[in-house]
């Protein structure tokens, strides 16, 4: 709500609001929305049950499949492509969680961009192994290649600092979504915690983890 209310020059208080730090995917998702990075359509609702009528409100803009995920899930947890309302009863009326609501993009696996200290540093593509899942999380099976920076568009860099920028995170791991009939990219996630230390390419994490701290020290 602060962040939203700056944006529309609405005086409210307490002013320390404006320190808020995010916490979870749908504060991300708010914050990153509003300072104008590319973020998929989004719906929340505080109470899960209302959200078959959340969707019935909003069918111009938001068709099964979409995407429903906790809004405090991780590493893939809790994230379910649902392609009818019986499915979506089937979660919600099971769990006392608290989720949002996405329109699905049609993908060919997603980039994660290793920003440190502001700055692209590695990326690599993951690639879901087969189409029995929708998740492209490493930690679900998928398979992951490095690329090259210089391969991306630099509004696709650029955009990912500034969403590492937005949440003040230094050592950040940007995941970003093509459209692969559109070619647009979406910003999904600064992830805080970007395994650095597990996970694939271990040598080259290390590598440029080593390089930053050092760029630290010696400043």
């Amino acid at each position: 709500l602060a962040v939203y209310l700056d944006k529309k020059n609405v005086r409210y208080i307490c002013g320390e609001l404006q320190n808020f730090r995010a916490t979870d995917k749908i504060s991300e998702a708010f914050l990153l929305a509003m300072n104008g990075l590319s973020y998929p359509d989004t719906y929340f609702t505080v109470h899960s049950d209302s959200l078959p009528a959340l969707i019935a409100r909003h069918t111009t803009t938001l068709s099964y499949p979409f995407i429903l995920k906790a809004v405090d899930g991780s590493a893939g947890q809790d994230n379910h492509l649902i392609t009818n309302e019986q499915e979506l009863l089937s979660i919600i009326e099971s769990s006392e969680l608290a989720y949002m609501v996405q329109n699905f993009i049609p993908n060919d696996g997603d980039h994660r961009v290793i920003v440190l200290g502001f700055e692209p540093k590695l990326s690599f593509k993951r690639t879901r192994a087969d189409e029995s899942t929708h998740l492209n999380n490493t930690s679900q099976g998928a398979l992951a290649s490095l690329t090259d920076l210089v391969s991306y568009d630099a509004a696709v860099l650029h955009d990912s600092v500034k969403a590492a920028q937005l949440v003040s995170r230094e050592i950040a791991g940007v995941d970003v979504l093509f459209d692969k009939n559109t070619g647009e990219h979406y910003i999904l996630e600064v992830n805080a915690s970007p395994q650095l230390a597990t996970g694939a390419f271990l040598d080259e994490k290390r590598k440029i983890l080593d390089e930053y701290f050092t760029s630290i020290l010696e400043a």
